[in-house]
């Protein structure tokens, strides 16, 4: 799961910052399909921190909680609490579903729950983003060049300006965001996929690019394995929703074994843009 962390009205500091995303990262143990997670501190209250923390769960709409305290790690720990109690409740309706048979239902029964089941399914088309949402076909990196981790944000950034996504003149200040945000823990989630990501002012919408390298690069990963494949995300700091759900469609799409070997093997822009628009089509996920 990915978890990030933003502040409004304030800093935190790292240590304090490593500390929440500790915290929440513990969130699948009750329920592993989470695939992201966001934290909003607010600090115009110093008195009375607010905490929201926005969960992305698969084929479900976000779980939202708030908690006011006197300090943030105890606005967190109630935030916590009260998504640990939505997960449960969720976890428990989805264990009813699966144990309740439709042969003991009235048809009045059966007609309200393909009605819900119809809505259900809507819901989650409308719900999930797709790669054409948010990357930048101009922008995308089939040969990257750079053989270190600040080389490769570097590099990838660079594409979404010449791309003209991104402002030069906010180059420096995104560049310095993205990499305080490896500082909190590497985004190398393993498998040889890494998804650096920030959240910035200068942008009015979700922007991406996609970088591969052939050879691979150290991105301090969780697994250890060296990187060559690269999703790099900007968002605006008011969309954090739309950050979620990209997060969850790169998570998801990348499940898939084959479509992540295809992206890792690509040599040419043509071949990623192709690969991203069948996983788009459900020709590698369901």
């Amino acid at each position: 799961m990915q978890v990030s962390i933003s502040t409004r009205h304030g800093d935190l500091s790292q240590e304090v910052q490593q500390k929440i995303n500790d915290k929440v990262a513990r969130l699948p143990r009750l329920f592993e399909r989470l695939t992201a997670a966001h934290v909003t501190i607010d600090l115009e209250h110093t008195e009375s921190p607010k905490v929201e923390i926005r969960i992305s769960v698969e084929h479900a709409r976000d779980f939202v909680a708030t908690e006011t305290s006197a300090n943030v790690m105890a606005a967190l720990d109630g935030t916590i609490h009260k998504v640990e109690q939505q997960l449960r409740r969720h976890k428990k309706k989805l264990k009813g579903h699966k144990a309740t048979g439709l042969k003991h239902q009235s048809v009045s029964d059966e007609s309200e729950n393909v009605e819900t089941t119809s809505q259900r399914c809507q819901d989650i088309r409308n719900h999930l983003m797709k790669f054409a949402d948010f990357v930048s076909p101009d922008a995308i990196k089939a040969g990257m060049e750079a053989d270190t981790k600040d080389g490769v944000i570097e590099e990838m950034v660079a594409a979404l300006v010449a791309a003209n996504q991104i402002a030069q003149d906010d180059t420096e200040s995104i560049l310095k965001a993205i990499k305080k945000r490896e500082e909190l823990g590497s985004t190398g989630i393993g498998r040889g996929v890494a998804v650096p990501h920030t959240k910035h002012p200068s942008v009015d919408r979700l922007i991406a690019t996609v970088g591969i390298s052939e050879l691979g690069v150290d991105f301090d990963s969780l697994d250890g394995e060296k990187v060559q494949l690269f999703f790099l995300l900007v968002s605006p700091l008011d969309r954090p929703s739309d950050h979620l759900r990209a997060l969850e469609n790169i998570s998801r799409q990348l499940r898939d074994n084959t479509f992540c070997r295809f992206l890792k093997q690509s040599k040419t822009v043509a071949e990623v843009k192709q690969l991203l628009e069948e996983a788009d089509n459900n020709q590698f996920v369901s």
